[in-house]
């Protein structure tokens, strides 16, 4: 899986069960991958930081939680492709998670989940071209991911809050 798609599984299995555990969505990232035991050590030392990070990003009241994507000097299709790639890495977390077509979801997260599927299906090829307008449309598509995400996980992760009686 790209970076790209391993964070949206990632966000998309901990949407749909509040946490998961890490050594599933490992197997997914790297699958039977072999690497020498200093590449696997390194790599486990990143996917363990990514999702500690994330998990606390998705979760944090102040939405400071940001899609992990190619920086902005990278290729316009590459950009595009990645967002797809995320995209369809965050419904396959969903579905891991236990999130089928049989969970009724909230209006919102129902609407949110067909666009997002619909945006998995965006790939392009390297021949496109971009103008300052596409720019202006992937960053507010990007923004209307996040923060649909941000919805999703609230509606399926409501936060309780504590009272404190005094």
């Amino acid at each position: 899986m790209s970076g790209a798609e391993s964070h949206g599984l990632l966000c998309g299995m901990l949407c749909a069960g509040g946490s998961c555990d890490m050594q599933i969505w490992r197997g997914h990232v790297i699958g039977d991958e072999t690497l020498s035991s200093v590449s696997m050590s390194d790599l486990d030392t990143v996917l363990a930081d990514l999702y500690r990070t994330t998990h606390e990003q998705i979760n944090d009241s102040l939405m400071g939680f940001y899609l992990l994507l190619p920086d902005e000097d990278d290729r316009f299709t590459i950009r595009v492709n990645a967002l797809a790639a995320w995209c369809q890495g965050y419904v396959l977390g969903l579905a891991e998670g236990g999130v089928s077509r049989e969970t009724a979801l909230p209006d919102n997260s129902d609407e949110i989940l067909k666009d997002l599927i619909n945006i998995s299906r965006s790939y392009v090829d390297d021949t496109l071209e971009s103008d300052e307008a596409d720019e202006e449309d992937y960053m507010e598509i990007v923004e209307y991911v996040r923060t649909s995400v941000l919805v999703i996980n609230e509606e399926l992760q409501p936060v309780r809050e504590t009272r404190t009686i005094q």
